[in-house]
């Protein structure tokens, strides 16, 4: 199940994932994955990491982008409309309502949202075993609302860590970045706890422009993979996802979602919690994400929460 340096291709990796996810199977509750590994350790660390009561979102405002269909889609569309008779706004009496059309993308590389395990497909099939020419709907947002997801949040600055801005597109995330990272916080990770990889999205995006249009990528690299199968977190959570990777292998940290029912929340924006959390000396964090409960659903535009 190691992976080790003799994994130097993309086929040697994809032979890793299929070996660990024949190897783990789909653990305690197969529609949860790794919230399986948020335990009551994991939710009192939470717990303990709570000092104050304050919150800090780290979603990504809502924004139109590209969408994984491409064409003319759009990942957010928002209609505002106003109801009530002319004459009672006209004389500032009267009862008037303004309401929302909202249509949004729950995946893509721009707005902030979670990946339930009927999202990836390897090897033919869903995670839950259904071929892939089926909908599979074990492990669908549905189930992982209803979970309802609570632990501590361990914030790994990986620029931070290398003395950078943000993460540079020639240098992929390691296994040893998050060590690194996790080292300098002075902070042991945890098998339950919420990984949030944080490479300064926005301060690349100030250089390089959108990230889903530069070329190369930054991001995280196949041996990310290897650290989460290793530590056991219960989700992640990223700024910049899986970047371009020195064994061309597409999206090797993705993958986990159908090899072990990696729950991962992308596109996350760490600019309001880093410096609440540096500010307090701290790396941890109650975390809170709630999806909606919808049936079926692959993924859902989230807000998540830390708990200061």
């Amino acid at each position: 199940m190691s992976m080790t340096n003799s994994v130097s291709t993309a086929e040697e990796f994809a032979f890793w994932v299929k070996s660990i996810h024949d190897e783990l199977g789909p653990g305690a509750d197969p529609g949860l994955g790794t919230l399986n590994n948020i335990d009551a350790a994991a939710r009192a660390r939470g717990y303990g990491a709570m000092r104050t009561g304050d919150a800090v979102g780290i979603a990504a405002r809502l924004q139109p982008g590209p969408t994984v269909r491409g064409g003319d889609t759009s990942a957010f569309g928002l209609e505002i409309y106003a109801e009530g008779g002319a004459e009672g706004f006209e004389l500032g009496t009267g009862f008037g309502i303004q309401s929302d059309h909202l249509e949004l993308d729950c995946h893509g590389p721009v707005n902030t949202h979670i990946d339930a395990l009927n999202h990836v497909g390897l090897f033919g099939t869903w995670f839950d075993g259904t071929p892939q020419s089926e909908v599979g709907r074990l492990g669908s947002v549905l189930g992982l609302a209803e979970f309802g997801i609570f632990t501590r949040a361990v914030h790994a600055d990986i620029a931070a860590a290398r003395g950078t801005d943000f993460v540079q597109p020639d240098r992929e995330i390691t296994g040893a970045d998050i060590d690194a990272a996790l080292a300098r916080a002075n902070v042991t990770f945890e098998p339950g706890d919420a990984l949030l990889i944080d490479s300064g999205r926005e301060k690349y995006e100030k250089r390089y422009g959108p990230w889903q249009e530069s070329s190369p990528r930054s991001g995280s690299g196949p041996d990310v993979a290897r650290w989460v199968v290793e530590h056991k977190p219960g989700l992640i959570l990223w700024d910049l996802m899986d970047g371009d990777n020195t064994l061309g292998i597409v999206g090797p940290v993705h993958q986990l979602n159908w090899a072990v029912g990696l729950v991962m929340v992308d596109n996350c924006d760490f600019s309001r919690a880093r410096p609440v959390l540096a500010g307090r000396g701290t790396a941890t964090a109650g975390l809170v994400v709630a999806p909606l409960p919808i049936e079926g659903a692959t993924g859902n535009n989230v807000n998540p929460m830390l708990l200061l």
